[in-house]
């Protein structure tokens, strides 16, 4: 989701008009528009007044910055509001669990297996890297022989 296409988001959840929002954060209507269909890119300064009067961080209006621990909270902020991420705590050990009928699940499953793979020694560093540095080629290159295989033995 893009930094304009979040800030119509939070200004619709709040009820909220372009004009409205531009008083607010002491801006003009049509530069709330352009940065709403990603004409313009608000500066931090900009970000921060539009975050101000949404009543959100400006964080969650930016691309998150994975350098950061504020970044990586919000990255998985948004992985929780699209993809139904749920973080879980087990005994002091935090658990980030997709549900099953999540379009992501079959993904990370796959990535588990080859982590649990490379864990085990079952595959070199060297192929766990190529996995994930190609994903999802090699998934796909995989799943092409999988069924080339499945019909050879049907012939």
């Amino acid at each position: 989701m893009t930094t304009g296409e979040k800030i119509r988001k939070y200004r619709l959840e709040r009820g909220l008009s372009q004009k409205e929002l531009g008083l607010r954060a002491g801006m003009s209507e049509p530069a709330v528009r352009n940065y709403e269909l990603g004409n313009r890119i608000p500066s931090v300064k900009r970000l921060e007044a539009l975050a101000g009067a949404l009543g959100v961080s400006r964080f969650a209006l930016s691309d998150p910055d994975l350098d950061t621990y504020i970044g990586v909270m919000h990255a998985l902020f948004y992985l929780e509001d699209t993809y139904g991420l749920e973080p879980i705590d087990r005994s002091g050990e935090i658990v980030l669990k997709f549900p099953i009928e999540n379009s992501l699940y079959e993904d990370v499953r796959s990535w588990c297996k080859e982590r649990q793979a490379f864990a085990e020694d079952k595959i070199s560093r060297e192929d766990y890297d190529e996995w994930r540095h190609t994903f999802p080629k090699i998934r796909t290159e995989r799943n092409i022989r999988a069924v080339r295989e499945l019909q050879k033995k049907q012939k």
